[in-house]
């Protein structure tokens, strides 16, 4: 029977253990397999983030673009606008909306402003920030005489971090871009067509937004032209009767204040003047028929609106 030796079993199971450096290149390893897996994560995780914060500033820029095309096509008919730069290369400026109450007006924001003023200028950051100014009655006039704006009138931030801005105003008249609009009494049609140059933070190149104000009737100026009456627009009379026994009577499809000339009667008395047109404001009658005694007076207006008196009697 074979006998092992008390000295070679403390070696068999020296054997079959680890070794200190073994351990150690273990634990590198296993160190640089998780930072590898900890940087790939949080790479990803940066991307994603930077990927959601573009998305974002996306959709600031787009809300912002969309309100401003909201506000120019809604602008009621008797609203005016006015653009005032306020730096020599224009990206300092001043869009006053008149007369456009419900301008820029959401949840929280007093409505019924009569001016309302779109304000770029640079911000605590260094870059050009839009904020909207609501004035009242007071700030309004001052607004209007001095030409200054009180930024203590309630406002909003709504866009922040612009690297560039410049309005400009399409005028009909001459056919050209302008920088100014309605300053000094100049440009009192507001304009069709307002260009916006915009650049901003987001690494995108400079890009144009033209926004369309479309022309609407005035509610001010039907209002006045229902108040002044009718029948001023000037018509002609109606024609007059053939020439024969009796006398005929001028016709009625005259309009305003024409005159319907009257038939010469050959019988004695029977002549009778021509009758009113029938305008909005009631022909007058004419003279009468050329009877031998004297024919009657013109008749009265039309039956539309009529209200001058007949003409004289004939010869």
């Amino acid at each position: 029977m074979e006998r092992i030796s008390a000295t070679t079993a403390p070696s068999r199971r020296r054997s079959a253990a680890f070794t200190l450096i073994e351990i150690v290149l273990g634990i590198a390893l296993l160190a640089l397999l998780f930072g590898g897996i900890f940087a790939v994560a949080r790479g990803a995780l940066q991307i994603s983030a930077e990927v959601t914060e573009n998305q974002q500033y996306s959709m600031r820029i787009h809300s912002y673009l969309e309100l401003l095309r909201r506000t120019f096509e809604d602008m009621p008919g008797n609203g005016q606008v006015q653009l005032r730069p306020l730096s020599s290369r224009g990206h300092e400026s001043e869009v006053a909306l008149m007369e456009y109450p419900l301008a820029f007006a959401w949840s929280g924001v007093p409505a019924g402003s009569p001016v309302v003023v779109f304000k770029t200028s640079m911000g605590p950051s260094g870059w050009l920030q839009s904020r909207i100014y609501y004035l009242d009655e007071e700030m309004a006039e001052d607004y209007h005489e001095n030409e200054r704006l009180d930024t203590n009138a309630p406002n909003l931030l709504i866009m922040d971090e612009i690297k560039m801005l410049q309005w400009r105003f399409y005028d009909q008249r001459t056919e050209e871009w302008v920088t100014e609009w309605g300053i000094d009494g100049n440009q009192q049609q507001r304009p069709s067509l307002v260009e916006l140059n915009v650049e901003f933070l987001d690494g995108s190149n400079p890009f144009a937004v033209i926004f369309w104000i479309p022309t609407v009737v005035n509610p001010e100026q039907i209002a006045r032209s229902l108040n002044t009456g009718r029948g001023r627009q000037p018509g002609a009379g109606g024609a007059g009767g053939a020439d024969g026994p009796g006398g005929g009577r001028g016709g009625r499809n005259g309009q305003g204040d024409g005159r319907g000339a009257g038939g010469r009667g050959e019988d004695r008395g029977n002549g009778r003047g021509g009758a009113g047109g029938r305008g909005q404001g009631g022909g007058r009658g004419a003279t009468g028929g050329r009877g031998a005694t004297g024919g009657r007076g013109g008749a009265s207006g039309g039956p539309a609106r009529g209200s001058f008196p007949g003409g004289a009697g004939g010869r």
